[in-house]
This record gives C-alpha cells, sequence and structure tokens, in this order.
C-alpha cells in the first residue's frame, strides 16, 4: 500500500510507513529507510510530523551530532567489548586500535534507518538513527533525539 502525504510524502507500508534516501553521516554516503512508526491506516500523530519536520529542517547538526556522541559512546564501552573477546582477536586489536580515531569508528557502522516512533507528549518531538554495527551485531547502536538534542546512545531498542 502506498500513500502520498503532504510532509512526509510518498510513503510505502512495511511494518511502518517507509522511504528511502540518500544521506551522508560518517564520513560515508548511505541509502537510509525513514520509518514512521504507525498502523496501516495511516493516522500519523502531530508530534512525528513535527519531529519529521525539525528533523530534517536541521539534518546536518543532527548528523554532525551523531558523529561526536557515537565517538564518545564508542571510546566508553570499546574497552568492555575488548575483554569480552578472544584475547588473540585480530578484530579486538582492531576495535583498540580506532579508539580515539573518528574515522576508524566510523567503519564499523552502517546506518539502517532513521526512525520517528509514535510519541504521546505533546511538548517532545522524537527521531533517531538505528545502526548495524560491527562491535555489537546482534544489538547495533541506536541514536535517539528528543527535540532534535541527543538524548541517549545504546542499543537499537531504544528507538523501537
Amino acid at each position: 500500500m502506498k500513500i502520498v502525504h503532504p510532509v512526509f510524502g510518498e510513503l510505502t507500508f512495511n511494518n511502518g510507513w517507509t522511504k528511502s534516501i540518500k544521506l551522508n553521516i560518517f564520513k560515508k554516503e548511505f541509502s537510509v529507510e525513514i520509518n514512521i512508526d504507525a498502523d496501516e491506516d495511516a493516522v500519523f500523530d502531530e508530534n512525528q510530523i513535527k519531529a519529521f519536520e525539525f528533523f530534517f529542517s536541521d539534518i546536518q547538526n543532527c548528523v554532525t551530532q551523531a558523529e561526536n556522541g557515537i565517538v564518545g559512546y564508542y571510546n566508553s564501552i570499546i574497552d568492555e567489548v575488548i575483554d569480552r573477546l578472544d584475547s588473540d582477536s585480530n578484530f579486538g586489536q582492531k576495535l583498540l586500535n580506532a579508539k580515539n580515531n573518528p574515522s576508524e569508528i566510523f567503519k564499523f557502522l552502517t546506518v539502517k534507518q532513521i526512525m520517528i516512533p509514535m510519541n504521546f507528549d505533546d511538548n517532545t518531538r522524537e527521531a533517531g538513527f538505528i545502526c548495524d554495527c560491527e562491535w555489537d551485531i546482534e544489538n547495533g547502536v541506536g541514536i535517539k533525539y528528543i527535540n532534535e538534542q541527543i538524548s541517549e546512545i545504546g542499543f537499537q531498542d531504544i528507538l523501537l
């Protein structure tokens, strides 16, 4: 099923309303799926519309925040991640060598979605990036924004 929304544009229903865009983030261009969480009836919350408008009106600032935030997050968790790996792991050394090196950290990430979840607080605009990452294949990384400011970086489920 497809619709054309006055703000979101053309969307296809696929476990939420989706469309693909190209986005430059983490020093690469990704084809990213925008996923607006709603049922097949395509009734969107006003907060989702506002979140979409504000997020994309200042997308470059959101990208910059994500790039800076992911470096801090990576540096804060990577020692623990490495401790869980086999001590002879070449991958562990690769992860350690990337610490404090944004270009190397970014190589471990693939941005998959921009999520605009349902939100029932009239004063809150919520959005975020869902990424796959090589250091935690099972959980990935989520970068959650509230009112266009990063509120949390953690597992993908912070946005799901």
